[in-house]
């Protein structure tokens, strides 16, 4: 029993070292998938067939490799997100030219790489042996920057001033095709928000600087610089002032059925209303609530038709219908003054009734 043992313990290296040969040297296919990806110079922008969702550059394909075990346990898991081996990075033809479309066949870069790795593995095949691909290039124009003050215009003394008055927009070659007369296109900033964010200033004069964005007429862009100067001023002598405890008043056309239907305030606080204003200099005094008219209009149902003078509703029996607050200075003495708070929308119920409808005043 005691030669046994040993005769099994003298063989156990001797098996070990015919199990590592096998392993390296036993030869094995596998079918891989590998990414290759279309490399060109920083300008051109290559948009290959069947590529990646996140890369426009790049396919994946699938390869039959075959060599020893453990070469291919080396080639370890896939990697990132995209599920593959290896990267193979292919050069562009040189100076393509947009539009048009190329053809490279990729088994040589691949069976090249491999080779490189120097890891015994053999190229079998390649699915799809070949891959097409367009390009694009970016192209920079220059572009005239025009500022949009938008309802705060009239507040302004003067033009405003915008350093640089142009920039160079980065875009692609197609994308400036599809414009008419590209490059004759401004490039338009809204500056009303930072506008109206200084409005309470107490210096007319404001200096900012305003960020450019990525959209030029509806096309990605890079701009250099990314960042624009605006310097300008308020027309003098405004101040604002909040004037509260404004009644809300309700307006309804002349032949408003007034015994079919009652309008009631969803919310109760909105029959008070309230305004923020920027009062010119000339103007005597601040006005009050009692200078300001605010109302909402009502409108017929839309659900409603008149039949033998009679309002029929075939709709719901109530509806709620949010309205806009308008607010109006019927003294001349006013008429430069100008509401600075955001629009105000108020929601009513209509609801139809049986009995004299009663209206909120």
């Amino acid at each position: 029993m005691r030669t046994q043992v040993k005769l099994i313990l003298a063989t156990l290296p001797l098996t070990a070292l015919i199990w590592i040969y096998a392993d390296q040297t036993g030869q094995q296919k596998q079918m891989i998938r590998i990414s290759v990806r279309i490399d060109t110079p920083p300008d051109v922008v290559p948009n290959v067939e069947g590529h990646l969702p996140d890369a426009s550059d790049t396919r994946s394909v699938q390869i039959e490799v075959r060599g020893p075990k453990a070469a291919l346990r080396n080639l370890g898991a896939p990697k990132g997100v995209r599920g593959t081996y290896f990267e193979v990075a292919i050069p562009a033809k040189d100076d393509p030219d947009p539009g048009s479309t190329y053809m490279v066949d990729i088994w040589a870069p691949i069976a090249e790489e491999l080779r490189q790795r120097e890891l015994g593995l053999h190229l079998r095949s390649v699915v799809p042996p070949s891959i097409s691909y367009t390009v694009d290039r970016y192209e920079e124009v220059e572009v005239d920057v025009v500022l949009d003050a938008g309802s705060l215009t009239n507040e302004l003394e003067g033009s405003v001033m915008v350093r640089p008055k142009s920039v160079k927009a980065r875009v692609l070659q197609s994308d400036l095709r599809a414009l008419y007369s590209g490059a004759n296109q401004p490039l338009r900033v809204l500056i009303e928000d930072d506008l109206r964010s200084r409005l309470s200033d107490s210096n007319p004069v404001f200096h900012f600087d305003v960020h450019l964005g990525s959209k030029w007429q509806r096309i990605n862009a890079e701009f250099k610089p990314d960042t624009v100067q605006v310097n300008g001023q308020f027309k003098r002598g405004y101040k604002e002032e909040e004037i509260s405890l404004i009644p809300l008043r309700v307006l309804l056309p002349g032949d408003w059925p007034y015994d079919q239907y009652d309008i009631q305030w969803v919310e109760e606080a909105d029959r008070i209303q309230k305004i923020t204003v920027r009062i010119p200099g000339e103007v005597p005094r601040v006005p009050t609530a009692a200078d300001v008219i605010a109302y909402v209009r009502v409108d017929l149902p839309h659900d409603t038709s008149l039949e033998n003078g009679t309002l029929q509703p075939p709709g719901p029996e109530s509806s709620v219908t949010p309205l806009d607050v308008h607010f109006v200075f019927p003294d001349q003495e006013f008429k430069d003054v100008r509401i600075s708070s955001p629009p105000r929308t108020v929601k009513v119920r209509i609801t139809k009734q049986t009995n004299p409808a009663q209206t909120p005043g």
